[in-house]
């Protein structure tokens, strides 16, 4: 999976399923995303809010949910390991004693 962080502080977590090529009028890439949220504006700490996985069913093809980012709104972009996030989240909350650091399934 990856990581896409908007500049509107939006973020996309999923799986690319267009890339564009060399021709210049393809400005744009696809993404099956699997969680969406933001950055917060204080810490950029990552929010998730909305859970892809629950919705996608087999009877679904991917690009029913594909969304389309237009490579000039990317301000970062990353692999992302769910398995990773959740360590550090705890690792986070521990540290703080925050229990409400957002984990993903």
């Amino acid at each position: 999976m990856v990581s896409v962080t908007l500049s509107n502080r939006k973020v996309y977590i999923g799986y690319v399923l267009t890339t564009p090529n060399l021709n210049p009028r393809q400005q744009f890439v696809g993404l099956l995303p699997i969680v969406s949220g933001y950055r917060d504006k204080d810490t950029l700490r990552l929010v998730p809010v909305i859970d892809y996985a629950k919705v996608i069913s087999d009877s679904l093809t991917p690009t029913d949910f594909e969304i389309t980012i237009c490579i000039d709104s990317i301000d970062s972009a990353n692999l992302f390991d769910p398995k990773a996030y959740n360590r550090f989240a705890d690792m986070a909350s521990s540290e703080s004693n925050n229990p409400t650091t957002p984990r993903l399934a």
